[in-house]
């Protein structure tokens, strides 16, 4: 992708919102529902590489739209995907409770069911990147490469993120924090395929004491040419 400058950024980001409702986001609905919203705003924007790779630069709605409406979405895919009766919500920049801040609601039966939490750690870790370059450089660069060493890398970007989220004081033990893992860059098919691989990407989190009521790793779709498999949840706590 070539590079771009801060307006280029600024344009694209423009009309990216115009397709994006935080308002639709917010108000509960089936699931399904939620997924027809997502496919037809996805429709009118994913077909730009420049539109997803910038989309989380800047805290608006076009990142949390890929980032945290589209990830509670596939957890509920993952794991109410046979449930009856199921709404949910992304709740944006409010705060639900009291002292609590979360990402979204899932209730069933008019009853809520799960409080989420989100944290994509690789997802951030792009965005500090391109920030520096547009900081120090005026232009957009976010093609980080860590091959030496890059499976340690996965595993202290994903425990470095959830450390971080398990030190604040604006969750408790009523809330379920979803890690989204879609950082497949430089791991092959064959690893994929090795469950004492994917084990031993996570085992760190297992010495945790959470805060948070569940934990949980949501493992993105996987698309290669030899293996595939649809999202699914490892349960760290």
């Amino acid at each position: 992708m070539k590079n771009l400058n801060k307006e280029d950024i600024g344009k694209f980001i423009g009309e990216m919102k115009k397709f994006i409702s935080d308002n639709e986001m917010k108000i509960f609905k089936s699931h399904n529902e939620h997924k027809r919203y997502y496919l037809r705003v996805f429709d009118k924007i994913g077909e730009k590489e420049e539109y997803i790779k910038i989309s989380r630069l800047r805290k608006s709605s076009t990142r949390y739209f890929f980032e945290e409406f589209a990830t509670i979405m596939t957890y509920v895919d993952a794991k109410y995907k046979d449930s009856e009766n199921i709404l949910w919500r992304w709740c944006g920049d409010e705060q639900p409770e009291p002292n609590l801040m979360y990402d979204g609601i899932i209730m069933q039966d008019k009853t809520v069911v799960e409080k989420i939490e989100i944290v994509c750690p690789f997802h951030s870790q792009e965005d500090i990147i391109a920030g520096m370059s547009l900081n120090e450089t005026g232009t957009y660069c976010c093609d980080p490469v860590y091959v030496d060493d890059y499976e340690e890398f996965c595993k202290n970007k994903v425990l470095e993120e959830v450390i971080k989220k398990n030190s604040k004081k604006t969750y408790d033990n009523s809330i379920t924090l979803v890690v989204m893992f879609d950082e497949y860059k430089f791991l092959p098919s064959s690893k994929l395929m090795d469950k004492n691989f994917i084990d031993s990407l996570f085992s760190k989190l297992k010495n945790i004491d959470y805060i948070f009521k569940n934990v949980y790793i949501l493992m993105d779709k996987y698309d290669g040419s030899s293996f595939k498999y649809e999202p699914y949840l490892i349960q760290i706590k």
